[in-house]
């Protein structure tokens, strides 16, 4: 079985699609060759059976030059595979099709957001599956939509084998910082806790930068909602930091928080829950995997008194209730966001629909 893989970005070192070089080497492992285009590739160190190429963006082409790039790969490379796997951008399904109309390979797409793009759905006419976290990452009524959870790499993403104790407590987000991350909730909830309940005792840490230019704008703007609220002394802008070491923040941090409205399982905090670290969350889907522990890291969509008051129970929490926690946290993540396990199902897809074909 030989697989094309078509993703953003292929390097280790970048704080949004660094991921992306996990999925590479672990679907590696269940078939016999991969050829992954990148629309950019920098560092990277991947198994022997993995091919890699570059459409040049990170060498400052321009989009034409590019195209063409990706034009010329796709006609070296679509004769000697079996199938397309594309990663996230329902565009390169678009840009797949016609040369696919003559060589007819199997498509599965990985798609997760809150919104279907009017691109994802003219893709889904064009693909056999589409891979999805759970329902609510892709709301589209289609038997083609698989749920099969989010792919975190559980074996680098682990418990610590010492966790840090932070005088006074960290709390970290790690995301870009864009709207639709919602980080003006946060720095309301800590308003709320400093100057109406008088309750000081924490360090947030701010992980994540501008990925667009309209991103700029936000970021300004909640830097000066910090200084309107008088919070800075609690805060961090801690800038980005690669996917290689997003671990090390986890396991140094008391409580992840996500502040992003709606949606299912979001990536970043099921890597905290793998390596133990509780998240405070806006989103229901873990209510019946977390049990009694959902009162106290469940709030509403954009509520900051009650992000504020989540915030006050988790660093309540005594040792034996975080470490609790921390078990069923990871256990949750082990068995159904197992990037293993998800690189198998892929790769089966394929094989099922190549017995399809002979059939």
């Amino acid at each position: 079985m030989k697989l094309l893989i078509v993703t953003q970005k292929i390097d280790t070192e970048d704080s949004v699609m660094g991921f992306a070089h996990r999925w590479v080497e672990n679907i590696a492992k269940n078939v016999d060759e991969v050829f992954a285009i990148g629309l950019a590739v920098g560092k990277h160190h991947l198994p022997k059976n993995v091919h890699i190429y570059s459409t040049l963006k990170e060498r400052g082409y321009p989009r034409i030059i590019r195209a063409m790039v990706f034009y010329y790969r796709l006609l070296t490379i679509l004769p000697r595979v079996d199938g397309v796997f594309i990663h996230m951008c329902p565009e390169y399904v678009l840009a797949l099709r016609p040369l696919n109309f003559f060589f007819r390979k199997p498509i599965a797409m990985w798609y997760a957001h809150i919104v279907v793009s009017p691109e994802a759905k003219k893709a889904l006419s064009l693909v056999d599956t589409v891979f999805t976290p759970s329902k609510e990452a892709f709301a589209f009524p289609s038997k083609k939509v698989v749920s099969t959870g989010h792919g975190i790499d559980t074996e680098y993403f682990h418990l610590p084998l010492v966790r840090k104790k932070n005088i006074p407590p960290v709390l970290i987000s790690l995301s870009r910082l864009s709207k639709v991350k919602k980080v003006e909730t946060l720095l309301e909830a800590v308003n709320i806790l400093v100057h109406k309940r008088n309750y000081t005792n924490f360090h947030i840490k701010i992980i994540g930068g501008p990925a667009r230019p309209e991103d700029d704008a936000y970021m300004k703007g909640l830097k000066k909602m910090a200084d309107d609220f008088h919070i800075n002394e609690y805060l961090q802008w801690a800038g980005e930091v690669s996917n290689d070491n997003a671990r090390e923040e986890y396991w140094n941090t008391d409580i992840f928080l996500r502040m992003q409205e709606g949606g299912g399982f979001g990536k970043t905090e099921l890597e905290s829950m793998a390596c133990g670290t509780p998240a405070i969350l806006c989103t229901h889907v873990y209510k019946p995997l977390l049990g009694d522990f959902h009162d106290d890291i469940y709030y509403l969509d954009g509520s900051a008194e009650g992000l504020a008051t989540c915030i006050q129970k988790v660093l309540g929490w005594s040792e034996e209730r975080r470490s609790e926690y921390s078990n069923l946290a990871r256990k949750i993540v082990v068995e159904n966001h197992n990037l293993a396990i998800l690189a198998k199902k892929i790769a089966g897809s394929f094989r099922e629909e190549a017995q399809r074909e002979v059939k």
